[in-house]
């Protein structure tokens, strides 16, 4: 008889273990290999986790495959709420696929259990602009996979309350995802701006007061209340917010990620576009009658791809364009 193991193990920093060497290295993956415009400074990592606020516990969690660290994520309780928050998840490239995120998410959930934390929900956020991002596992992807371990993501136009809130809103829209307890198919509207209050308000909020300067702080908490203020208004109109809310089966996300045509593509297009010019411009000299209902069908499908992504997407996916 045989007993295999996959080699993947945990450890766990608690408030205790702030000044630990062995956190350091988990502190530099995680500066590694997160985007630069989302990412918080490791010094406030460890000064939060050695005195947090009294409305949280703090935990650092490391993930390890041989000894070598390779994944660093953190878990936030609110007691009061009974919502857990899981913050700056991040997994070293080449770290055997999609197999480590989800051993790290099963050691996460057998601490949890462990420790008898009854959540009612656990929340994340993910960022959808592919710019700001820095690990391999794309946002669209990142999604899917917590789908698969019983995330499901909120029916709403959401911002995450990060720093970069207050000059570029639109870089910081996110999906915001709930695992809950019992499952649930949707929130009612005021239930769900109660999760997205302990997120901005007190998650972030509270955080970056200690961290930032007043005169910064106070132009980025305007710039939340603001982007907070548009969703509840968004999500008031319907009085819910259902839950696992995507556009298709395959987990896209509700904001708008139509692709955006680069150099290369456009100019592939305008050669593709140009014998037809040419055609169109010489049947014009001889059969203006059958030219002009070609140019009026051209441009149909052309305003047809400009105001519809969906269908310009499935166009650009014809000449193998768009991902």
């Amino acid at each position: 008889m045989q007993r295999l193991a996959s080699g993947f193990s945990l450890t766990v920093f608690e408030r205790r273990n702030a000044k630990s060497r062995q956190l350091a290295p988990y502190l530099v993956l995680y500066a590694s290999n997160f985007g630069s415009e989302h990412r918080t400074k490791t010094n406030e990592l460890v000064e939060f986790l050695q005195t947090p606020p009294d409305d949280r516990k703090i935990v650092y969690f490391g993930l390890d495959r041989e000894g070598e660290p390779i994944g660093f994520a953190a878990l936030m309780i609110y007691p009061e709420k009974n919502i857990g928050i899981i913050d700056y998840l991040v997994i070293a490239p080449n770290s055997r696929g999609h197999a480590a995120f989800f051993c790290f998410c099963d050691l996460i959930a057998a601490y949890i259990e462990r420790q008898n934390l009854a959540l009612e929900h656990l929340v994340a956020e993910v960022i959808v602009d592919e710019r700001n991002v820095a690990t391999t596992i794309k946002p669209a992807m990142l999604i899917r996979l917590m789908r698969v371990i019983g995330f499901k993501v909120a029916r709403a136009a959401y911002w995450a309350p990060d720093p970069l809130i207050s000059h570029d809103r639109d870089g910081c829209k996110a999906a915001l995802m709930v695992a809950s307890r019992p499952e649930r198919k949707e929130l009612t509207a005021s239930h769900f701006m109660s999760i997205v209050d302990l997120v901005y308000r007190k998650h972030y909020g509270e955080w970056y007061r200690r961290a930032m300067q007043p005169r910064e702080f106070q132009a980025y908490a305007a710039a939340c209340e603001a982007a907070r203020r548009d969703l509840e208004a968004r999500v008031s109109r319907d009085g819910r917010v259902i839950l696992n809310g995507v556009r298709d089966p395959e987990g896209a996300v509700l904001l708008d990620t139509a692709p955006r045509p680069d150099l290369p593509k456009i100019v592939y297009i305008l050669l593709v576009a140009l014998p037809a010019t040419i055609g169109a411009a010489v049947a014009f000299k001889q059969e203006i009658y059958i030219a002009a209902w070609t140019a009026a069908v051209t441009l149909l499908v052309l305003a047809v791809g400009l105001l519809f992504p969906r269908l310009r997407r499935a166009f650009l996916r014809i000449f193998q364009l768009a991902e």
